[in-house]
């Protein structure tokens, strides 16, 4: 399996996390973020290819007893996860909601999945009610 992801070693991470501290305020990492990591996965799994963290995801929700559910994605990026859910035949049967500290990530979710909800909030202070969803998947 192909990895983007760099091991930091113990002795760079302060100079890593000064320098890419603010990332997510770069209005063009959200889509740097989604075509370097996300739409390849994507793709692969709609045409049918294992994807072991899509499927551990939706394996659970097979355990949930609901007719219809409600889930929020905290720290969704783009809310991609909807398009795993839709992918599976999961969009009537769960009612999803992302949910990103960023505005950048909105922007491109609205472009991309334009029929989802999405709220910008910081998952420490989410901006919704408490047992206001069945899953929350952080």
């Amino acid at each position: 399996m192909t990895s983007f992801y760099l091991r930091v070693k113990p002795e760079h991470e302060k100079a890593v996390g000064e320098t890419y501290a603010a990332a997510w305020m770069d209005p063009h990492f959200p889509m740097l973020q989604y075509q370097t990591c996300v739409k390849q996965e994507l793709e692969e799994f709609r045409s049918g290819k294992p994807n072991g963290t899509y499927e551990c995801f939706l394996n659970l929700l097979k355990f949930i007893p609901a007719d219809r559910m409600t889930l929020l994605d905290v720290g969704a990026s783009s809310g991609y996860y909807s398009e795993v859910l839709k992918i599976r035949g999961f969009q009537n049967e769960i009612d999803y909601t992302a949910c990103d500290y960023s505005t950048h990530y909105k922007d491109l979710a609205g472009k991309l999945f334009p029929e989802i909800k999405f709220k910008v909030g910081s998952a420490m202070e989410l901006p919704f009610e408490s047992n206001s969803y069945d899953i929350v998947l952080h």
